[in-house]
């Protein structure tokens, strides 16, 4: 049964967390960790995970939404978000149901926005069209002179 993140046990149903990058429009995959649950139901929900309204997708449900997971049943499951969103940036849990308290893993998700992504990647590609640009410039130019 499935047990709010507020009301588990600390330190040893809880990791530190993993930090995932993804990009406006594009998919992120994250993968979680587990041990002695490989028939337990996992999930996957957005904090603070105290409502089963948190809760975007469960291995005991058909996918719905950007959201899906699978279970190896050896360990580890993975949770794929498809269109990212700027809104999707924040913090995630990926839950195993227990008897007792479910145990959580902590997900950050980065999701910068196109500009944001376009700062990182823009002096390269200015600096390529620059020399682009001025090379076609001076070759347009002397050809114009019939040089």
């Amino acid at each position: 049964m499935w047990t709010p993140k507020s009301h588990s046990t600390g330190d040893s149903r809880s990791t530190d967390g993993t930090d995932i990058h993804g990009y406006f429009g594009k998919g992120a995959t994250i993968t979680c960790s587990y041990s002695w649950a490989s028939t337990n139901i996992k999930y996957f929900c957005r904090d603070p995970c105290n409502d089963i309204k948190d809760i975007l997708v469960k291995s005991d449900q058909s996918p719905t939404g950007r959201y899906t997971l699978k279970d190896s049943g050896k360990g580890t499951f993975t949770v794929n978000i498809t269109d990212l969103q700027e809104s999707d940036s924040g913090i995630y849990w990926c839950g195993v149901e227990r008897s007792g308290f479910d145990s959580y893993q902590k997900v950050r998700l980065r999701t910068p926005n196109s500009q944001e992504y376009f700062k990182h990647t823009c002096p390269i590609l200015s600096t390529i069209y620059l020399v682009l640009f001025k090379s076609t410039a001076i070759f347009f130019f002397l050809k114009s002179m019939h040089l």
